[in-house]
């Protein structure tokens, strides 16, 4: 287990490319579900727990939609298992390091500076691994792979305004 969050860590800091995530479907599952369940753990700082639940569910679908609507699009559908398994890896990792962020933040009413400094900073470190990971998975450039990351991160939270949900 360690080896696969020090995998996730080196994704996670620009080390390493997706492509050293083993392709396995119990993984991706596993990937998937802790995605879900770090989202609920954040969401449900802010909102009720259903309202939690639906917010992580919504997150995690959008990911998955998101990573198979894009491979689909550029014929590569044979990356979908590895590229879930990094983002879904790599952002319950960094939703870890936000749990305690996001708890001060909300305990405060928000008025901490300096939590706020380090919410975006969380917010940026997510937009620049999503790009690393879609920069590879996608065969894009870093720009490319920073689009594709913003439209990710706006497509989940427009899908969830529409929606009701805070994705």
């Amino acid at each position: 287990m360690s080896a696969l969050f020090r995998t996730f860590l080196m994704i996670g800091l620009l080390r390493s490319s997706p492509q050293i995530i083993p392709a396995s479907q119990v993984l991706l599952v596993l990937t998937v579900i802790t995605h879900f369940l770090i989202g609920l753990m954040l969401a449900s700082l802010s909102i009720s727990i259903s309202g939690a639940a639906a917010s992580a569910f919504l997150g995690t679908a959008v990911m998955v939609a998101f990573v198979y609507l894009i491979l689909l699009m550029k014929g590569q559908q044979s990356r979908f298992v590895q590229t879930v398994t990094a983002l879904a890896g790599c952002e319950a990792l960094i939703g870890l390091v936000a749990l305690p962020v996001t708890y001060l933040f909300h305990t405060s009413g928000g008025e901490s500076g300096l939590i706020a400094i380090f919410s975006l900073l969380i917010f940026s470190w997510n937009i620049m691994v999503a790009a690393h990971i879609f920069k590879h998975a996608f065969t894009l450039s870093s720009q490319q792979g920073v689009f594709y990351a913003v439209f990710y991160i706006f497509t989940s939270l427009i899908v969830g305004s529409i929606l009701g949900v805070a994705a």
